[in-house]
């Protein structure tokens, strides 16, 4: 310990897109022993992880697309979402042990506004499940390729029951940026939060019959 010229050679290691120019975003564990490899440019399924990682396979599951920021990737029931350079897709569990990239993007009726979305930090984009929806804080310019959304300033909402999406949120202010979309119980229910990084913790929707948000603790306006 603490001796930088000693060091163990660590045999665990496991490169699944070896030879190529990509890299990975995230990973999304799937049945008992398989993970969903989300990387920049394709998505791979790894299986038999339980054990040693000599015995880990490797499946192609598209190299169409893939995943554009780590904390967008949510899984709701047989299916994973996730954010792309095309868009919101997912990819469906057809059975078991067989995964089926979606042709068609989730995001296609509002493609303008997926437009819009700043590339540089599409990164920083998160999304979560709540309320039978699909949350998405992602980064969105005035007009395509403005390049002026340097930070989550919108939030995308697809709903599962009316099988569309149904809202897409913003503040009028340039200094409220969202970092985090959190779901926390409140009492004997959940409810959903997002933190800024300004510090606040804000309740979306937490109000009946108008939009608010708070400009500093206790208190609120239109």
């Amino acid at each position: 310990i603490l001796d930088f010229n000693t060091m163990d050679q660590i045999s665990n290691q496991f490169k699944p897109s070896s030879g190529q120019s990509d890299y990975l975003v995230a990973l999304k564990p799937f049945t008992q022993d398989s993970i969903v490899a989300f990387f920049r440019k394709s998505i791979h399924l790894m299986s038999g992880v339980s054990g040693s990682l000599a015995d880990v396979s490797t499946n192609l599951v598209t190299d169409e697309i893939g995943c554009s920021a780590r904390k967008s990737v949510v899984q709701v029931a047989n299916q994973i979402l996730f954010l792309s350079d095309q868009g919101v897709y997912g990819i469906q569990f057809l059975d078991e042990f067989n995964l089926r990239g979606v042709e068609i993007p989730l995001s296609e009726t509002i493609q303008p506004f997926i437009d819009r979305i700043n590339q540089d930090y599409v990164h920083l984009s998160c999304g979560v499940y709540f309320d039978n929806r699909y949350w998405l804080a992602t980064c969105l310019d005035s007009a395509p390729g403005v390049g002026n959304a340097t930070t989550l300033n919108t939030i995308l909402v697809y709903s599962f029951i009316n099988q569309g999406w149904e809202s897409i949120d913003t503040v009028n202010s340039t200094e409220f940026a969202i970092r985090e979309l959190l779901v926390a119980k409140e009492g004997t229910k959940n409810a959903l939060y997002l933190t800024t990084e300004e510090g606040g913790v804000h309740k979306v929707d937490g109000f009946e019959g108008g939009d608010v948000v708070s400009i500093q603790a206790g208190a609120s306006s239109a």
